[in-house]
Protein backbone atom coordinates (compact mmCIF):
# COMPACT_ATOMS: atom_id res chain seq x y z
CA UNK A 1 0.00 0.00 0.00
CA UNK A 2 1.67 3.56 -0.70
CA UNK A 3 3.11 5.87 1.97
CA UNK A 4 0.27 8.22 2.51
CA UNK A 5 3.20 10.78 2.80
CA UNK A 6 4.65 9.92 -0.57
CA UNK A 7 1.33 10.26 -2.24
CA UNK A 8 1.04 13.79 -0.54
CA UNK A 9 4.47 15.04 -1.68
CA UNK A 10 4.29 13.74 -5.50
CA UNK A 11 0.54 15.89 -5.39
CA UNK A 12 2.46 18.99 -4.26
CA UNK A 13 4.92 17.80 -7.04
CA UNK A 14 2.13 18.28 -9.24
CA UNK A 15 0.37 21.01 -8.68
CA UNK A 16 3.76 23.24 -8.45
CA UNK A 17 4.58 21.91 -12.00
CA UNK A 18 0.60 22.97 -13.31
CA UNK A 19 1.48 26.23 -11.20
CA UNK A 20 5.03 26.83 -13.65
CA UNK A 21 3.00 25.64 -16.50
CA UNK A 22 0.43 27.88 -16.02
CA UNK A 23 3.16 31.08 -14.84
CA UNK A 24 4.63 30.12 -18.32
CA UNK A 25 2.05 30.08 -20.25
CA UNK A 26 0.57 33.36 -18.73
CA UNK A 27 4.59 34.97 -19.62
CA UNK A 28 3.67 33.30 -23.18
CA UNK A 29 0.78 35.54 -23.66
CA UNK A 30 1.54 38.51 -22.23
CA UNK A 31 5.03 39.18 -24.33
CA UNK A 32 2.75 38.04 -27.61
CA UNK A 33 0.33 40.52 -27.01
CA UNK A 34 2.88 42.84 -26.51
CA UNK A 35 4.54 42.45 -29.18
CA UNK A 36 1.47 42.04 -31.06
CA UNK A 37 0.36 45.98 -29.69
CA UNK A 38 3.65 47.21 -31.01
CA UNK A 39 3.12 45.80 -34.35
CA UNK A 40 0.19 48.36 -34.42
CA UNK A 41 1.46 51.49 -33.00
CA UNK A 42 1.79 53.64 -35.57
CA UNK A 43 5.84 54.10 -36.19
CA UNK A 44 7.75 57.17 -36.87
CA UNK A 45 8.13 57.73 -40.50
CA UNK A 46 12.34 57.29 -42.03
CA UNK A 47 14.19 60.61 -41.35
CA UNK A 48 14.58 61.17 -44.52
CA UNK A 49 10.92 62.11 -45.39
CA UNK A 50 11.71 65.30 -43.32
CA UNK A 51 11.53 68.05 -45.63
CA UNK A 52 13.99 70.93 -45.13
CA UNK A 53 13.60 73.71 -42.98
CA UNK A 54 14.06 77.24 -43.73
CA UNK A 55 17.01 78.98 -41.64
CA UNK A 56 17.36 80.43 -38.79
CA UNK A 57 14.87 77.94 -37.30
CA UNK A 58 11.79 79.29 -35.49
CA UNK A 59 8.23 77.96 -34.76
CA UNK A 60 7.25 79.18 -38.01
CA UNK A 61 10.16 78.45 -40.51
CA UNK A 62 9.64 74.51 -39.14
CA UNK A 63 6.18 74.46 -38.74
CA UNK A 64 5.13 73.44 -42.61
CA UNK A 65 7.82 70.44 -41.98
CA UNK A 66 6.88 69.22 -38.90
CA UNK A 67 3.08 68.86 -40.17
CA UNK A 68 4.55 67.04 -42.88
CA UNK A 69 6.54 64.31 -40.90
CA UNK A 70 3.19 64.27 -38.52
CA UNK A 71 0.81 63.69 -41.50
CA UNK A 72 3.71 61.18 -42.72
CA UNK A 73 3.13 59.10 -39.81
CA UNK A 74 -1.11 59.73 -39.09
CA UNK A 75 -3.16 61.38 -41.58
CA UNK A 76 -5.10 62.17 -38.69
CA UNK A 77 -2.38 63.76 -36.51
CA UNK A 78 -3.07 67.11 -33.97
CA UNK A 79 -0.55 69.33 -32.64
CA UNK A 80 -0.65 68.82 -29.12
CA UNK A 81 2.15 70.78 -28.22
CA UNK A 82 5.19 72.57 -29.74
CA UNK A 83 7.65 74.31 -27.80
CA UNK A 84 11.14 76.35 -28.74
CA UNK A 85 13.82 76.18 -26.62
CA UNK A 86 16.63 79.25 -26.67
CA UNK A 87 20.19 78.55 -25.73
CA UNK A 88 21.43 81.97 -25.03
CA UNK A 89 25.29 83.61 -24.97
CA UNK A 90 26.81 83.18 -21.29
CA UNK A 91 28.27 86.84 -22.11
CA UNK A 92 24.81 89.02 -22.31
CA UNK A 93 25.66 92.18 -24.20
CA UNK A 94 25.19 95.50 -22.34
CA UNK A 95 22.60 96.64 -24.71
CA UNK A 96 19.28 95.62 -26.30
CA UNK A 97 18.80 91.99 -28.14
CA UNK A 98 17.75 92.59 -31.43
CA UNK A 99 18.31 88.89 -32.55
CA UNK A 100 18.05 85.51 -31.73
CA UNK A 101 20.50 83.53 -31.19
CA UNK A 102 20.34 80.22 -33.44
CA UNK A 103 21.01 77.28 -30.81
CA UNK A 104 18.24 75.48 -29.16
CA UNK A 105 15.91 73.30 -29.94
CA UNK A 106 11.67 72.91 -31.55
CA UNK A 107 10.12 70.20 -29.64
CA UNK A 108 6.98 69.11 -31.12
CA UNK A 109 3.90 66.61 -29.83
CA UNK A 110 1.51 65.12 -32.17
CA UNK A 111 -1.39 62.93 -31.02
CA UNK A 112 -3.74 60.46 -32.93
CA UNK A 113 -6.62 58.23 -32.42
CA UNK A 114 -5.75 54.59 -31.95
CA UNK A 115 -8.14 52.37 -33.34
CA UNK A 116 -6.98 48.74 -32.33
CA UNK A 117 -8.55 45.27 -30.76
CA UNK A 118 -8.00 44.66 -27.35
CA UNK A 119 -5.16 47.88 -26.99
CA UNK A 120 -5.80 49.67 -23.57
CA UNK A 121 -4.58 52.76 -25.46
CA UNK A 122 -6.61 55.34 -26.71
CA UNK A 123 -4.19 57.51 -28.51
CA UNK A 124 -0.70 57.22 -29.83
CA UNK A 125 1.94 60.34 -30.09
CA UNK A 126 5.27 61.35 -32.22
CA UNK A 127 7.60 63.52 -30.64
CA UNK A 128 10.06 65.05 -32.60
CA UNK A 129 13.02 67.65 -31.10
CA UNK A 130 14.77 69.83 -33.87
CA UNK A 131 18.14 71.39 -33.96
CA UNK A 132 17.57 74.79 -34.34
CA UNK A 133 21.37 75.65 -35.75
CA UNK A 134 20.38 72.56 -38.63
CA UNK A 135 16.85 72.35 -38.90
CA UNK A 136 17.50 68.98 -38.59
CA UNK A 137 15.44 66.15 -36.49
CA UNK A 138 17.96 64.92 -33.56
CA UNK A 139 15.51 62.61 -31.89
CA UNK A 140 12.06 60.76 -32.56
CA UNK A 141 9.71 58.64 -30.49
CA UNK A 142 6.44 57.45 -30.43
CA UNK A 143 4.33 56.27 -27.12
CA UNK A 144 0.83 55.34 -26.33
CA UNK A 145 -1.59 56.77 -24.02
CA UNK A 146 -4.09 54.59 -22.23
CA UNK A 147 -6.00 57.84 -21.87
CA UNK A 148 -6.13 60.62 -25.07
CA UNK A 149 -4.73 64.00 -23.84
CA UNK A 150 -7.67 66.67 -24.46
CA UNK A 151 -6.99 69.22 -27.37
CA UNK A 152 -7.64 72.59 -26.85
CA UNK A 153 -9.33 74.64 -30.05
CA UNK A 154 -6.78 75.00 -32.23
CA UNK A 155 -5.91 79.14 -32.62
CA UNK A 156 -5.00 80.30 -35.49
CA UNK A 157 -1.82 81.97 -37.03
CA UNK A 158 -0.37 84.34 -34.56
CA UNK A 159 -0.27 87.77 -35.30
CA UNK A 160 2.74 88.14 -33.46
CA UNK A 161 5.30 85.40 -34.32
CA UNK A 162 7.70 83.29 -32.00
CA UNK A 163 10.88 84.96 -32.31
CA UNK A 164 9.23 88.72 -32.17
CA UNK A 165 7.51 87.63 -28.74
CA UNK A 166 11.07 85.95 -27.58
CA UNK A 167 12.18 89.47 -28.23
CA UNK A 168 9.36 91.36 -26.36
CA UNK A 169 10.27 89.20 -23.21
CA UNK A 170 13.78 89.75 -23.41
CA UNK A 171 13.43 93.50 -23.84
CA UNK A 172 10.80 93.97 -21.33
CA UNK A 173 12.65 91.73 -18.53
CA UNK A 174 14.42 88.82 -19.94
CA UNK A 175 17.94 90.57 -20.63
CA UNK A 176 18.43 92.01 -17.29
CA UNK A 177 17.32 88.70 -15.76
CA UNK A 178 19.93 86.79 -17.39
CA UNK A 179 22.78 89.88 -17.08
CA UNK A 180 22.64 89.74 -13.70
CA UNK A 181 24.26 86.22 -13.19
CA UNK A 182 24.56 84.48 -16.49
CA UNK A 183 26.03 81.45 -15.78
CA UNK A 184 22.42 80.49 -14.26
CA UNK A 185 20.55 81.70 -16.78
CA UNK A 186 21.22 80.91 -20.26
CA UNK A 187 18.22 79.29 -21.21
CA UNK A 188 14.53 80.18 -21.81
CA UNK A 189 11.57 78.47 -24.02
CA UNK A 190 9.05 79.52 -25.22
CA UNK A 191 5.44 78.38 -26.06
CA UNK A 192 1.25 79.20 -27.90
CA UNK A 193 -1.31 79.05 -25.01
CA UNK A 194 -4.62 78.85 -26.92
CA UNK A 195 -6.88 81.44 -25.11
CA UNK A 196 -9.16 84.43 -25.27
CA UNK A 197 -6.60 86.31 -26.05
CA UNK A 198 -3.70 83.69 -26.91
CA UNK A 199 -0.46 84.65 -25.79
CA UNK A 200 2.97 83.45 -25.82
CA UNK A 201 4.43 81.83 -22.59
CA UNK A 202 8.11 82.89 -22.37
CA UNK A 203 9.65 81.49 -19.49
CA UNK A 204 13.49 81.75 -18.19
CA UNK A 205 15.58 78.96 -16.23
CA UNK A 206 17.61 79.75 -13.20
CA UNK A 207 19.84 75.98 -13.24
CA UNK A 208 19.86 76.58 -9.19
CA UNK A 209 16.18 75.59 -9.04
CA UNK A 210 14.76 73.18 -11.01
CA UNK A 211 11.69 73.24 -10.00
CA UNK A 212 10.33 75.92 -10.79
CA UNK A 213 10.79 78.94 -13.42
CA UNK A 214 13.07 81.99 -12.74
CA UNK A 215 11.25 84.13 -14.76
CA UNK A 216 7.89 84.10 -16.55
CA UNK A 217 6.60 86.78 -19.59
CA UNK A 218 3.02 86.61 -21.09
CA UNK A 219 3.10 88.40 -24.78
CA UNK A 220 -0.29 88.89 -26.28
CA UNK A 221 -0.22 86.76 -29.69
CA UNK A 222 -1.88 89.48 -31.23
CA UNK A 223 -0.78 92.84 -30.35
CA UNK A 224 2.73 91.82 -29.10
CA UNK A 225 1.81 93.83 -25.65
CA UNK A 226 3.46 92.55 -22.38
CA UNK A 227 0.45 90.82 -20.29
CA UNK A 228 2.36 89.59 -17.21
CA UNK A 229 5.91 88.99 -15.81
CA UNK A 230 6.44 87.09 -12.42
CA UNK A 231 8.51 84.71 -11.31
CA UNK A 232 11.09 84.24 -8.52
CA UNK A 233 14.66 83.09 -8.59
CA UNK A 234 17.68 82.74 -6.42
CA UNK A 235 19.43 85.86 -5.25
CA UNK A 236 22.53 86.79 -7.52
CA UNK A 237 25.67 87.20 -5.87
CA UNK A 238 28.91 89.44 -6.90
CA UNK A 239 30.69 86.07 -7.74
CA UNK A 240 27.52 84.90 -10.00
CA UNK A 241 28.40 86.93 -12.69
CA UNK A 242 32.27 85.30 -13.20
CA UNK A 243 32.95 82.23 -15.28
CA UNK A 244 31.09 79.38 -14.34
CA UNK A 245 32.73 75.80 -12.53
CA UNK A 246 33.19 73.02 -15.31
CA UNK A 247 30.62 71.15 -13.37
CA UNK A 248 27.72 73.90 -14.82
CA UNK A 249 28.90 74.34 -17.93
CA UNK A 250 28.05 70.92 -18.53
CA UNK A 251 23.98 71.26 -17.66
Amino acid sequence: MPDPEARSWRRRQSLLALLVVGQLLLGALGIGLWRWQARTTPQPPPLDAMPPIALPVTIESADAAAWARAHAWRDDAQLLSVTMQIDWPWDPPPGPVETLPDTGWLSYVFIAPVDAALRRDEAASLSLLIDRVSGAVVAQSTRGWEKAPRLDQPVATPAVPSATAALVAEAIAGTAFRRDCPAYRHLSRLSLVPGAPSYWLVTYEDVRQRERHGLIAKVDATTGTVIEVTGTAPACTETDDQAPSASIRSL
